[in-house]
C-alpha cells in the first residue's frame, strides 16, 4: 500500500489483509464516532432536558425517516466513490478531476432538494409514520432544523466519499473528531444555557457538520492527486454523471428500500407507546456500534475491489473478497458480543427507568447478537457493486430486506404484536439477503475475470 504526497493511497499493491485493516481502522473510527456523537445527543437530552424521555423518543422517531430521505443521495455518493476509485486504479487523473467536480456540484444540488422537501413535509412525514401524539411536535421541530442543514450534510458525504475512493480515510476521521467534539459542546450549551431541547440538538448537529465540511472541502481544494477539486471542473459532466448514477442510484435505492422497511418497522414500534419508542431509540444507539463497524469494513472492501478492478488486477480482487469475509465474520462476532455485554450499563446512562432499560436490552440482544449476519449482507452488497453489478445488488436488497420485512410485519407480526416480534424481522431478513447475494457473487466474479 503506497501512500502518496497528496494523502492518497495506492490499494493495488502490497499485502491485502494488512492493508485492508489499516485502511479500515480510520473508517471504523469515523462510523463509531458518528454513533458516539449521535448517542451523545440522546445522553445530553436524557440528562439535561426538562422533557428528557419525550425528547429522546422524538429524536429516535425521526431516525428511520431521515435515513429514508437521505438514503438515495448518499447512495449516489458511493457511486462517485466507485467511479473515482476505478479511475485512480487506471491512473486517469483528468477523468478523476471531472468526476470530483461533478460529484461536488451534484452533492450540493441534492442537498438543496432535500432541504425543500424535508422542511415543508416534516409534519406530514411524522403523521404518516404514526408518531405518538405526545412527541410529534418535538419530532417535527427536530426534523425541520435538521433538513435545513441538508446541503451541508450532503456536501460532507460526497467529499468524504471522494477521499475514501483515493485511499484517504485518515483525514475524514480527523475532521469528524473536530466536528463531533464541537457537537457535544454545543449540545450542552444550547440545552443547559439557552434552555432548548431537540432544537438545540439539531442546531448543534448542523453547525458541527458545517465545520467538518469546510475542512474536507479545503483539503480537496489543496490536494494535488486524483481527489483534487478545482472550480474549473465545478459543473456537471454528462458522461461522468451517467457513470456515477449507474452505480450510485441502485445503491441509493437499496438504502431507500432498507429505510422504507425500517420506517414500516418504526411505525409498528411507534404504535406500542412512548416507553417502547424511547427504549428503541436507546437500543439503536448501542447495537448500531456493531453494525457501523461492520459497514465500515464493507466500504473498505468496496474501495479495494474498485481500485484493483480499475487496474485489472483480478487476482487481487479475489483475495480482497476472501480477506474481507474472514475479517467481517471475526469482527461481527466480537462486536456483537461486546454490545450485548455492555447493553444494561450503557442503557442506564441514558435513562433511569427500569422498564425502558429492560425493553432496550431486549432489542440489543436480538439485533446486536446477530449483527454478524448484517455485516455479511452489507459486505456482499458492496462486493457486487464493486464488481459492477449495482442493479443486481439493488434487486436482491429490494426482495430480501424490503418486501420480506413488509410481508413479515403484515402477517407474522400481527399474530403477536409485541416488541420482540418486530425485532426478529431484522436478523431473519439479514440472513436471507446475505445468502442470496453470496450466491450471486460467484458468477459475477467469473464474468469479470473472463472480461479481463
Amino acid at each position: 500500500m503506497r501512500v502518496l504526497k497528496s494523502h492518497e493511497t495506492d490499494l493495488t499493491v502490497g499485502p491485502i489483509m494488512k492493508n485492508l485493516i489499516l485502511y479500515s481502522l480510520p473508517l471504523i473510527g469515523v462510523n463509531i464516532l458518528q454513533l458516539v456523537f449521535s448517542a451523545a445527543d440522546i445522553v445530553v437530552l436524557g440528562i439535561f432536558s426538562s422533557r428528557s424521555d419525550s425528547a429522546v423518543a422524538a429524536v429516535g422517531a425521526t431516525t428511520a425517516l431521515i435515513n429514508l430521505v437521505l438514503g438515495l443521495f448518499i447512495g449516489i455518493s458511493i457511486g462517485a466513490n466507485v467511479a473515482i476509485a476505478r479511475s485512480k486504479g487506471a491512473n486517469d487523473i483528468e477523468r478523476s478531476r471531472r468526476l470530483v467536480g461533478t460529484s461536488i456540484f451534484a452533492g450540493l444540488s441534492f442537498g438543496i432538494i432535500i432541504l425543500l422537501v424535508g422542511f415543508f413535509l416534516a409534519e406530514k412525514f411524522m403523521l404518516w409514520m404514526k408518531c405518538d401524539l405526545n412527541v410529534i411536535d418535538l419530532a417535527v421541530k427536530y426534523l425541520k432544523i435538521y433538513f435545513l442543514g441538508a446541503p451541508i450534510i450532503m456536501l460532507y458525504n460526497f467529499s468524504a466519499a471522494i477521499m475514501r475512493a483515493t485511499g484517504d480515510t485518515f483525514r475524514p476521521f480527523i475532521y469528524l473528531i473536530i466536528g463531533g467534539v464541537l457537537n457535544v459542546i454545543l449540545n450542552i450549551f444550547f440545552i443547559t444555557v439557552i434552555g432548548m431541547d431537540v432544537d438545540g440538538v439539531a442546531i448543534a448537529t448542523v453547525a458541527s457538520q458545517a465545520i467538518s465540511v469546510a475542512l474536507a472541502c479545503f483539503s480537496l481544494f489543496k490536494s494535488d492527486g486524483h481527489s483534487k477539486f478545482s472550480f474549473k471542473y465545478f459543473r456537471i459532466y454528462k458522461k461522468e454523471l451517467i457513470d456515477i448514477i449507474k452505480i450510485g442510484v441502485p445503491v441509493g435505492l437499496s438504502k431507500c428500500f432498507f429505510s422504507l422497511s425500517n420506517v414500516t418497522l418504526q411505525s409498528a414500534i411507534n404504535k406500542l407507546g412512548e416507553n417502547v419508542m424511547t427504549a428503541h431509540s436507546i437500543g439503536h444507539q448501542i447495537d448500531a456500534f456493531s453494525n457501523e463497524a461492520l459497514h465500515a469494513l464493507s466500504l473498505a472492501s468496496l474501495a479495494f475491489i474498485s481500485q484493483n478492478l480499475g487496474a485489472e488486477k483480478i487476482d487481487r480482487v479475489k483475495k480482497t473478497i476472501f480477506c474481507s469475509y474472514t475479517l467481517i465474520t471475526l469482527v461481527g462476532l466480537l462486536m456483537g458480543g461486546l454490545v450485548c455485554l455492555m447493553a444494561p450499563t450503557i442503557s442506564r446512562i441514558m435513562t433511569d427507568s427500569e422498564e425502558i432499560i429492560k425493553l432496550s436490552c431486549q432489542r440489543i440482544y436480538i439485533l446486536g447478537g446477530t449483527s454478524v449476519f448484517c455485516g455479511i449482507m452489507n459486505l456482499s452488497q458492496e462486493t457486487l457493486r464493486g464488481l459492477g453489478k449495482s442493479f443486481l445488488s439493488m434487486f436482491i436488497a429490494l426482495m430480501g430486506s424490503c418486501v420480506l420485512r413488509i410481508l413479515y410485519i403484515n402477517t407474522i407480526y400481527l399474530l403477536k404484536p409485541v416488541q420482540e416480534m418486530v425485532y426478529i424481522a431484522y436478523p431473519t431478513t439479514w440472513f436471507v439477503t446475505a445468502v442470496a447475494m453470496v450466491i450471486a457473487i460467484i458468477p459475477m466474479y467469473k464474468k469479470q475475470k473472463n472480461r479481463i
